[in-house]
């Protein structure tokens, strides 16, 4: 600094002086000093904070793949409080969405689990089908729901929920249209729309029909 003064005119009497040498190097260790202490109190308490996180998260996936347990993972116990607007707040608005990605692929692929363990222990046709019923309504959390299926060639009502006259599903025009394209149908209904003439005793928000195309490996 006191070389740097010399460029902008200062004389080299006063720049190259004893005192003014110790008072720039002074202020130079004060500002230094003063960065260090800030990083130590703001800045390394939250990396200290991130890294422990994520030293959770990886210690509870791992104890999670052998033992099934997955609290220590759970957003709750692993999130970073997002407390400011800048670079740490944007970190930890990242991290904890991260977490929250987390746990819903787990909840999903242990709804995919016990689906297919409860669909792999029924063997008659309507139990299955209401297994799967009751499945969907939890998962996907409809207020009222069929399940169709072909039987000898003829599409028939295997099971259904909340739904009147539901056996007259078979002969809708959506349900066939996507039947022969394999494709899903909805439509979204106005608020406060009553579908009566047998087809509902709900009011919905939307009508969805998804085809399952199952093949056989045989």
């Amino acid at each position: 600094f006191p070389f740097a003064v010399l460029t902008v005119g200062v004389s080299s009497d006063v720049a190259l002086s004893p005192l003014f040498f110790v008072f720039t190097i002074s202020a130079g260790l004060m500002v230094g000093g003063l960065n260090i202490l800030l990083a130590r109190m703001l800045v390394r308490p939250r990396l200290k904070l991130l890294a422990s996180r994520m030293t959770q998260v990886e210690e509870g996936i791992t104890d999670a793949t052998y033992t099934g347990d997955w609290s220590k993972c759970d957003p709750s116990t692993c999130s970073l409080p997002e407390d400011s607007d800048d670079e740490f707040g944007e970190a930890a608005g990242s991290f904890n969405r991260l977490i929250v990605a987390l746990a819903d692929s787990h909840v999903v692929q242990q709804r995919i689990s016990e689906f297919t363990d409860d669909m792999s222990s029924e063997l008659d046709v309507a139990d299955l089908s209401e297994t799967a019923l009751t499945h969907f309504r939890q998962d996907l959390g409809a207020s009222a729901m069929a399940v169709l299926g072909y039987s000898q060639g003829e599409l028939v009502l295997l099971a259904s929920h909340s739904i009147d006259d539901a056996a007259s599903l078979v002969g809708n025009d959506m349900v066939r249209r996507a039947l022969r394209s394999l494709q899903p149908e909805g439509i979204a209904l106005a608020p406060g729309l009553v579908i009566d003439a047998g087809v509902a005793r709900v009011s919905p928000r939307e009508v969805v029909v998804h085809p399952l195309h199952v093949q056989s490996a045989a």
